[in-house]
């Protein structure tokens, strides 16, 4: 079976991944996904090749890999066809220039969601005949749209956390003490929530004055040659909204406080020694959160929002601790978290184990197997009902509509009038 999937590494054109599925790479998630995609499938079943579309050259030590170069996600289509690939797999925002090519083509494509989706992309994959299955990346996700049309040709499959590369968090670091490193792993942009935390910074030192915060990440996450602010450290407007709860008297930055910016392998040895991690405190962007799982595979016990993807990602008293809103409570969890070492410990193990289970490649990369035979035999994903979380985002609202859709009693189903996310 010959697959061909589109990725544009215009952010990381200069970062060598060969390492993928071995090493961190210091790339976005979006893209982590696919090569770790194209790296266990291409692993674990004779079957599958794969060619790589790609605006600049990728390359891969993977002999089962071929790399094309393309302009855009329209010539991806063509130059797809024209290898005579069996599937094509793109990214959901992908189907606005894509898909007039893929219907006169008639080319057999998924796409794949990695974020939240506007109507014209639903809208766009529903009518497209030859768009055979859409995949979103967690279970809150695919819920989300359980009463729009593009849910009849959906699924959800979580991303792949490859954890065998990974060393284990110190065991003297679970918390216990006046202090203990607090870790953000994450872009510095509005929609992951690095501001909420720096707010209420000066709060968990009142209470744990040894506490360090290590910042893990900048705005280059995503944007390599992005202008940034006085600090270095975003783009000026989101810098100048956090980083004054972190200065002292004398406009310094507090003894406290050390931003890493952009990190690879040696981000590892900042989390081995994390009593606490926190991923995107906001939760506002997040489908998936693949610093939340990072974190936890690492034996690193997290406090988040309870939302959104962290929901799927994250389990409340069990491997992390959610807050439901309010930042008073998001620091007193961070501060349980940082006094209590025997419950430190425990969430840190159950941690391991919960990525193990439910994000290891020999869990997820057959579900894709399965759906990559499905699209070939033109076979439609089965829907998935919902299972918790009735009363997010009005959930219980969107089983109703689903459930007249299914007896035939409505014709159409639109929940997704449009989407957007307010920072």
């Amino acid at each position: 079976m010959l697959i061909a999937l589109y990725l544009d590494n215009s952010p990381f054109k200069d970062i060598d991944v060969r390492g993928i599925g071995r090493e961190p790479l210091g790339i976005n998630g979006t893209a982590f996904a696919a090569l770790v995609l194209i790296h266990y499938l291409t692993k674990m079943y004779v079957d599958i090749r794969f060619i790589l579309l790609s605006p600049y050259r990728c390359f891969l030590d993977n002999n089962k890999v071929q790399n094309i170069i393309v302009r855009d996600a329209k010539d991806a289509a063509q130059k797809a066809k024209e290898s005579l690939v069996d599937i094509l797999i793109i990214n959901k925002y992908d189907i606005i220039k894509a898909h007039k090519t893929i219907l006169e083509l008639k080319l057999p494509t998924i796409t794949w969601g990695e974020n939240f989706y506007y109507k014209q992309e639903a809208d766009l994959i529903t009518n497209n005949e030859y768009v055979r299955a859409n995949v979103f990346v967690g279970r809150q996700q695919y819920d989300r749209y359980i009463d729009d049309m593009v849910s009849l040709k959906s699924t959800f499959i979580y991303n792949i956390m490859p954890s065998e590369y990974l060393p284990l968090r110190a065991p003297t670091c679970g918390g216990g003490g006046g202090g203990g490193v607090v870790a953000y792993m994450g872009a510095l942009v509005p929609a992951k929530g690095f501001h909420i935390l720096a707010s209420v910074w000066r709060d968990v030192l009142k209470e744990m004055p040894d506490a360090k915060l290590k910042v893990l990440g900048s705005h280059r996450l995503y944007d390599r040659d992005a202008v940034l602010g006085r600090y270095g450290l975003a783009e000026k407007e989101y810098e100048e909204r956090f980083i004054p709860h972190l200065l002292n008297n004398n406009g310094k930055l507090l003894d406290s406080v050390r931003f890493y910016g952009v990190v690879g392998k040696e981000k590892y040895e900042i989390l081995k020694n994390a009593a606490v991690g926190i991923p995107n405190p906001s939760g506002i962007s997040e489908t998936f959160c693949y610093c939340a799982v990072e974190m936890q595979a690492m034996g690193v016990p997290v406090v988040s929002i309870a939302d959104y993807g962290l929901l799927d990602t994250i389990k409340n008293r069990k491997t992390g601790l959610l807050y439901k809103g309010n930042i008073h409570e998001f620091k007193q969890k961070i501060v349980k978290l940082l006094k209590d070492k025997e419950l430190n410990n425990k969430l840190g193990f159950n941690g391991r184990r919960f990525v193990r289970e439910n994000f290891s490649a020999e869990k997820l990369v057959p579900q894709w197997y399965r759906l990559l035979q499905d699209v070939l035999n033109n076979r439609r994903p089965q829907f998935i009902w919902p299972r918790d979380q009735y009363f997010k985002h009005k959930k219980w609202k969107k089983l109703i509509v689903r459930f007249l859709y299914n007896c035939k009693i409505i014709k159409y189903m639109s929940g997704l009038t449009y989407e957007t996310c307010e920072y």
